[in-house]
């Protein structure tokens, strides 16, 4: 196991995986019944075919996912929109389906990626980020005194 990990730079927790310890089994049974006679390279699958089925497996899951959020929650028919984030992952979810652009989330986005550009020596840029800064202030003090109140009356919040 040390030489798997060293050789081809595989973490030691690789040992503890559920595939893994599959594929140890399949290959003890492949052993048991066929002996020495069979050679390791001839058991083992190509990339290509790991990927194939890997695609396959991705497959089941996903049909397996949408068959319980349609049962569980009557969602994910044709007629249903579905609102989430860009990410290409989810986009690829849901490619069968209708599927729109969380709005809040693009909108966060931008402000972050403006926020992260802006200049504080930059005198177009000085006033907006005081004005953000007095806001945050503004927000986080009203956050501690409702705290404060809260704690001073006994109710929870």
């Amino acid at each position: 196991m040390a030489r798997l990990c060293s050789q081809d730079l595989r973490p030691f927790s690789i040992v503890e995986g559920r595939g893994f310890i599959e594929v140890a089994k399949e290959l003890i049974n492949i052993g048991a019944k066929y002996g020495s006679s069979v050679e390791v390279e001839d058991v083992l699958p190509s990339a290509r075919t790991v990927s194939r089925h890997v695609e396959d497996e991705y497959e089941k899951v996903k049909k397996h996912v949408i068959d319980e959020l349609q049962q569980e929650f009557g969602i994910l028919s044709k007629d249903v929109v579905v609102v989430t984030d860009n990410g290409s992952n989810v986009v690829a979810a849901f490619q069968d389906y209708t599927r729109l652009s969380c709005a809040g989330h693009n909108i966060n986005l931008i402000l972050k990626y403006t926020f992260d550009h802006l200049d504080v020596e930059n005198p177009l840029h000085s006033p907006v980020i005081n004005l953000f800064r007095d806001v945050k202030t503004l927000v986080t003090s009203g956050v501690v005194v409702k705290k404060e109140i809260a704690k001073s009356t006994g109710q929870i919040t």
